[in-house]
């Protein structure tokens, strides 16, 4: 993953011996150099090239093991865009008697492909919960809503907690079930203003209306008021004339 830092190990075990050596590199497909390498035993290790951070190798003090001998080293992942990584590694077993018989070398290479990172969330722009960080869009979306009805009745009617006795268009805006604006419409024909007709499909009972600084307001027309009623419920409403 760019950026990141990752501890690289390199390790070797040999059966009668008793000093190794090792080196390590990372390339990209055009066999450039790439990441940087962190010296994090400076008493077994240093960087192979003089003062350059490309790779790794033993000091003559971390040549000494029984058998089998391990060093570690940390590297941090190039920018991103870089693709496919591999690391080259040599590491070579001796015996220490000054010349190459018996000695091993063993070389690997393994390659990683980079990690790319997905940022999940609403990435539609129209929608009340668009996430601008997201690159992906993971289906969570939600929308504004609306519906319009129109009614034609014989008294005034208590519409959304609202008395309405003179003929008209009206609009509040709620919340629907997705956390999302839903703008209600009416289209309202009244024949004969002559009673109250009461609209509202559920029992509860309005506490206060506040304004969009939560102060306690009265019903006012052409500007957001939040309705809040003892059952916990809060409607958000614009009568508009």
């Amino acid at each position: 993953m760019p950026g990141v830092t990752y501890t690289i190990t390199s390790s070797i075990s040999e059966a009668g011996l008793e000093r190794f050596g090792f080196e390590v590199t990372a390339e990209d497909v055009s066999n450039n150099k790439v990441g940087t390498f962190f010296i994090t035993n400076t008493t077994e290790t240093k960087f192979a090239n003089g003062t350059s951070n490309t790779a790794i190798t033993h000091k003559q003090a971390g040549t000494s093991g029984i058998n089998t001998k391990s060093w570690d080293c940390d590297w941090e992942a190039p920018a991103s865009g870089t693709g496919l990584v591999t690391f080259y590694s040599a590491c070579n077993a001796a015996n220490d008697d000054g010349d190459d018989d018996d000695d091993y070398i063993y070389t690997t290479n393994t390659a990683y492909q980079e990690s790319v990172v997905l940022l999940y969330g609403c990435t539609d722009s129209l929608a009340c919960n668009y996430d601008s960080l997201a690159d992906t869009n993971d289906g969570s979306c939600n929308y504004n809503s609306s519906s319009y009805d129109t009614l034609s009745v014989t008294e005034s009617v208590v519409w959304n907690g609202i008395p309405l006795n003179v003929s008209g268009d009206y609009s509040v805006i709620l919340t629907n079930s997705v956390g999302c604006d839903s703008i209600v419409n009416l289209n309202l024909t009244i024949t004969n203003p002559s009673g109250i007709l009461n609209l509202t499909n559920t029992e509860k009972t309005l506490l206060k209306i506040t304004d969009v600084l939560g102060q306690e307001t009265p019903q006012r027309r052409n500007i957001p008021l939040f309705y809040i009623y003892d059952d916990g419920t809060v409607e958000k409403r614009i009568v508009i004339e």
